[in-house]
């Protein structure tokens, strides 16, 4: 991909090229004074072969279908050849100095920015290096010198310009993959804001739609069967909706980093008790055996932050609870080392291997064809790892369509 803002580009690629980066490149291609020396007395027998370099070099080149399509694309053959004699002729003099790296990074910039990929371009000096032997082999016996040894040093010469060429690559990509993370991070900000301000404003009203169907049910003693069926059908309505607006505010807190740990005594047996109240009111008139396994939790009070656990081991029940209609839901739980270890074990729908990892995903819910209309956002499951991760713990899945799925996390816990 093309960048945009060559002398930004520029300037990343160059921040490493002071003189002491340049005689690094120079002493990584193996290339010195006497290097120099030997291409000085090749080069006039050379320079009169120029033209016919650069012809086989673009002739080879334009036959190369994306090759061409770039290169005419972008600018015209007779333009590159006039830049390519250019270089040669740098490479003739000898002098190989921090000017020259300097501008063989220039050069590396443009090929980026016409989109010619690196390994192309790379591609492109070795053809250059076999056009360019071919004549130091016709001229060396005139010249009375060492064809080898010309080469060995023309190669080097390559070997470091090949070098600048992903220095100059590696610049312009740092600056476009910054540039990337920079709008990336804005978006990321606008929407945990937008998400801050209207969870906000969606919780004050639905708490009042809570609270005042609370105080009917319970201090109108009067009110017909079928009148308060309907005020407790809007009252569980309304705590599936602000369950859901505070997850939504949780996900925007943990984008931002607003969301912290907090640490707390206490005893992890009321901790459980309490889920497996919530199960059982979770799975209501299905036939689902409920299978209880954490008797050997300690009696002790522990350190932890007790409301993310709760609120991971609640997201867990409730999704086995949802997809599951019948067999059992599993709830166990131990204390590992430093950790909490927590499983939820259903014999539901099960997830497609597919799809094991995508269900942490925000908003990602399991294919509705299988799973049916079962509601739920796809919320439950992203903010379980976004608060494991807070805590340092782990989630693990392991699932079997159609057998169902085991849920193992390890929340961090310590003995008082």
């Amino acid at each position: 991909m093309a960048i945009e803002g060559y002398g930004e580009a520029l300037k990343e690629a160059l921040m490493i090229l002071d003189r002491d980066g340049c005689e690094m490149r120079l002493r990584m291609a193996g290339l010195g004074a006497a290097d120099s020396e030997k291409i000085r007395k090749i080069a006039p027998f050379v320079r009169g072969h120029v033209p016919r370099i650069i012809d086989a070099f673009y002739e080879h080149v334009t036959k190369i279908p994306l090759l061409k399509e770039i290169i005419t694309r972008r600018s015209s053959v007779e333009r590159l050849k006039s830049t390519f004699r250019r270089y040669l002729e740098e490479i003739l003099v000898g002098t190989f100095d921090e000017a020259y790296c300097r501008n063989r990074v220039r050069i590396g910039i443009v090929h980026h920015r016409i989109e010619l990929s690196l390994m192309w371009y790379i591609g492109m000096f070795n053809h250059f290096r076999q056009e360019l032997f071919a004549v130091v082999d016709e001229v060396s016996p005139a010249s009375g010198m060492s064809a080898d040894e010309v080469k060995g040093c023309l190669d080097r010469v390559i070997t470091l310009d090949t070098l600048l060429a992903v220095d100059a690559y590696v610049g312009a990509d740092t600056l476009r993959l910054r540039h990337e993370a920079d709008r990336a991070m804005a978006a990321a900000r606008a929407k945990s804001n937008f998400l801050n301000t209207m969870s906000h404003e969606l919780r004050t009203p639905m708490n009042s739609i809570l609270g005042f169907t609370e105080i009917v049910i319970s201090k109108s003693p009067e009110l017909a069967p079928r009148m308060r069926q309907h005020l407790e059908t809007v009252h569980r309505n309304a705590q599936h909706l602000l369950a859901l607006i505070n997850d939504i505010l949780d996900l925007a807190k943990a984008d931002s980093g607003r969301l912290t740990v907090k640490q707390e005594e206490g005893l992890l047996q009321p901790l459980f008790d309490d889920m497996t109240r919530t199960l059982e009111s979770l799975v209501g008139s299905k036939p689902l055996k409920i299978k209880l396994l954490y008797d050997k939790l300690p009696r002790e009070p522990m350190r932890l932050d007790f409301g993310k656990a709760r609120q991971i081991i609640l997201n867990l029940v409730s999704n086995a609870a949802k997809y599951t209609d019948e067999g059992a839901v599993t709830l166990r739980a131990n204390l590992q080392g430093p950790f909490l270890v927590v499983q939820v074990i259903d014999t539901g729908i099960g997830i497609p291997e597919s799809e094991l990892v995508a269900i942490f995903d925000e908003f990602h819910q399991v294919d509705s064809s299988r799973a049916g209309r079962r509601g739920g956002t796809g919320l439950g499951l992203a903010l379980t790892n976004r608060l494991l991760i807070l805590l340092g713990g782990s989630i693990h899945v392991e699932s079997h369509v159609g057998r169902g799925s085991t849920f193992t996390v390890r929340i961090p816990c310590e003995r008082t």
